[in-house]
């Protein structure tokens, strides 16, 4: 909660407020307009914890200041318009089936240490008029694609300008979720090889991000589905002395307490695991 929401919420009404104390009180109760008697100063916003109430008996309207987002149209932010923005259409992929894993598919996953049970599992393959293009659909937890991948398995920096890319309007989901069982431990990984390779460890619950470590479009599109689970794994890469996913993740899901980090093991990296420890991560071994 931010007090200048408040403030910029008095303000897009036209509703005089003050502060007194810790509340923002309006002038006026902007659900029932203070009814026939014209009620004044029945209406506050908590400046400390953003909720808010109406004293009238008869409006009694309560909530917080994501209850006047969704009520009001008023922003909080793109994540959080995104979130009420039910009404949003993204590409429908119904009349698309599945892809069959083709043999090109196969040979790379396999060299890159994923079984082919795996890559048919996921329904990974590449396109039928470019063998070296991978086709990475991503499921939501009901089985319905919502979002493709592609991925360069020959890219050249020097030739290419994208390694890869993603179908337009397409829904911002996790990739891996319609393999992942309700509760429990959620490992979130940055790249989609990188969550197939848990799941060839057998590690259960792996999911990656669809647009790379930057990329959290997905997070209002996930946000229910992920708060079934009791704790959170950060398998980033570690990268200019940072790891990857691990403070956007940390920040927004702040209610998991149990946030671990596991990342390639080189000396840095370890390193660094060891200095924010107390900060993010239970000691363990496993």
């Amino acid at each position: 909660f931010s007090r200048d929401d408040a403030e910029r919420f008095a303000l897009e009404q036209g509703i005089k407020a003050y502060q007194k104390g810790d509340e923002l009180e309006f002038n006026i109760c902007p659900y029932c307009k203070g009814n026939a008697a014209k009620d004044k100063k029945t209406f506050a916003i908590n400046l400390k914890t953003g909720q808010f109430k109406c004293l009238r008996q008869s409006c009694n309207a309560h909530g917080n200041m994501l209850t006047l987002a969704r009520d009001f149209g008023f922003s909080l932010g793109r994540d959080v318009d995104e979130y009420y923005n039910r009404t949003r259409h993204f590409r429908d992929f119904r009349k698309y089936p599945l892809p069959e894993t083709r043999d090109p598919a196969v040979v790379y996953m396999a060299n890159r240490g994923i079984s082919e049970t795996i890559t048919k599992r996921y329904h990974i393959t590449t396109r039928k008029d470019a063998d070296n293009i991978l086709v990475f659909p991503f499921l939501d937890d009901s089985g319905k694609m919502q979002f493709v991948k592609y991925r360069k398995t020959d890219f050249d920096k020097e030739k290419d300008s994208n390694k890869e890319w993603c179908e337009k309007n397409c829904k911002p989901i996790l990739f891996g979720m319609n393999h992942c069982s309700e509760g429990g431990r959620l490992v979130i990984t940055e790249g989609q090889i990188d969550s197939l390779s848990c799941a060839q460890a057998k590690i259960e619950n792996a999911v990656s991000v669809p647009t790379g470590k930057n990329g959290f479009t997905w997070i209002p599109y996930c946000w229910d589905w992920l708060l079934q689970f009791k704790e959170i794994v950060v398998f980033g890469d570690f990268e200019k002395g940072r790891i990857t996913l691990l403070d956007e993740i940390s920040k927004r899901f702040a209610n998991k307490t149990d946030i671990y980090i596991f990342t390639s093991v080189t000396s840095d990296s370890l390193i660094l695991a060891e200095s924010i420890k107390d900060k993010y991560v239970t000691d363990r071994t496993d």
